[in-house]
């Protein structure tokens, strides 16, 4: 028996599994890797020559085209490559369904990219995703674009100015994902989302908004907002994110993310049904006139959120505004508090235990493990509400040991006549 275990292993490390299996599958697996490499099976035998001619999905990436790391230095020679190789593959589908345009890239016109993304949308694709990292001067996305009816998902990243026509027509857009991409004026969103009545999600993340002064979100479908910028960054754009107002109208709003430097002003209508937000806050340095005036239209418009959740910065922030010229608004319908630790932590949730008469979960996060030094716990004067009643979970997420901390969590035992769980802690 001993001597047949080799061809009997030989056996089944050459069995073809692949070739039985019919088209249709074979190139439902082709949909899954980059173009590039659908495109090199057709190699392989004559069944294979013109499988990946029929995948729905073009992935398109010249940094896997080009073969930087084996010595082809050559830009003007490597534009050409890829250009000729797009030409080729978007030619031979001409007359063909493309389901999902994925294009990533750089140095290149902006002819060449809505050439190629107008050929795409074309033959039907309903998913557009353009990635142009170029660190040429940024060029114009063709406002053809906004007329293609079939869309539902649009991704833009990277070199794009977004200069919106005054008709868009997108009945059928739910997802927008914008990065790093430059506004042309204060219309730029407000009619992309006049023209996309069933929008759901829009995310946009480091955008240039230096020719806008209101960010305006005019959307009665859409359930999830992300607005991010880097503030921590050095660079013009964070630089310039705070000068503007942002005004969100999304009465069916469930899930926000926030992350920016205070904006100018706030108008954030009725968010009724808000499920989720996060927050993360910061000031420009040396920023003091009205700061805690806009802090407060932030926190109001977020009050009815049944989860929230505050970074290390937007702890200290609020701290400092409310500590000193408001009282935080009532948060009568919050569940669920997450906060990262820093020293104004225990400072802060006092006020926030006191304002959140119904909250049941509570999440203390140390992200920073050195800011938990200088953490100080202040108790409040009075049991609040939500630990007689409701708090049922305590969780220390990082747990380090630390004298005010100790304090915390023997005080909630203590007094959370309902508390059921303390995770996060060491066993001994």
């Amino acid at each position: 028996m001993d001597s047949e275990r080799p061809s009997q292993k030989l056996s089944m490390e050459t069995e073809d599994r692949i070739s039985p299996l019919p088209d249709s599958v074979l190139i439902s697996m082709l949909s899954f890797v980059p173009t590039k490499h659908a495109v090199a099976t057709s190699i392989l035998s004559k069944r294979w020559k013109s499988l990946w001619a029929s995948v729905a999905v073009l992935d398109l990436d010249d940094s896997l085209l080009l073969h930087p790391q084996e010595g082809n230095t050559d830009p003007i020679g490597n534009t050409v490559s890829f250009t000729n190789f797009v030409n080729r593959v978007l030619i031979r589908r001409s007359d063909s369904f493309i389901r999902e345009f994925k294009l990533k890239c750089r140095k290149y016109d902006s002819f060449h990219v809505n050439a190629w993304a107008l050929a795409a949308l074309r033959c039907g694709a309903p998913v557009l995703n353009l990635c142009v990292t170029a660190e040429q001067q940024s060029f114009n996305l063709t406002t053809d674009i906004f007329a293609f009816q079939q869309l539902v998902f649009i991704k833009l990243c990277g070199k794009f100015v977004l200069d919106v026509p005054k008709s868009v027509c997108l009945p059928n857009l739910y997802i927008l994902h914008l990065d790093s991409i430059e506004f042309r004026d204060d219309d730029s969103i407000r009619k992309l989302c006049a023209g996309c009545p069933v929008l759901e999600v829009l995310r946009v993340d480091d955008c240039g908004f230096k020719n806008i002064r209101v960010f305006n979100v005019s959307a009665p479908a859409l359930k999830s907002l992300i607005l991010c910028c880097s503030f921590n960054k050095n660079d013009d754009y964070s630089r310039e994110f705070c000068e503007y107002e942002i005004v969100v109208d999304a009465p069916a709003l469930k899930y926000l993310r926030y992350s920016d430097f205070l904006a100018r002003d706030y108008s954030l209508g009725s968010l009724q049904c808000l499920l989720d937000v996060y927050i993360d806050v910061n000031i420009r340095r040396g920023e003091r006139v009205d700061v805690a005036r806009r802090g407060i239209v932030l926190l109001n418009g977020i009050s009815n959120s049944k989860s929230l959740t505050l970074s290390y910065l937007s702890v200290a922030i609020f701290y400092l505004l409310y500590g000193r010229w408001s009282n935080l608004p009532m948060f009568h319908n919050l569940t669920h508090l997450t906060l990262e630790v820093n020293k104004y932590c225990g400072l802060l949730l006092p006020m926030l235990l006191e304002n959140s008469p119904n909250l049941e979960i509570l999440v203390l996060d140390i992200v920073h493990p050195w800011r938990i030094e200088e953490f100080k716990w202040n108790p409040p004067p009075h049991v609040p509400e939500c630990l007689l009643l409701h708090l049922k979970e305590v969780e220390i997420k990082g747990f380090i040991l630390q004298e005010d901390l100790l304090k915390l969590i023997k005080y909630l035992s203590q007094n959370a006549r309902v508390l059921n769980r303390v995770s996060g802690l060491p066993e001994s």
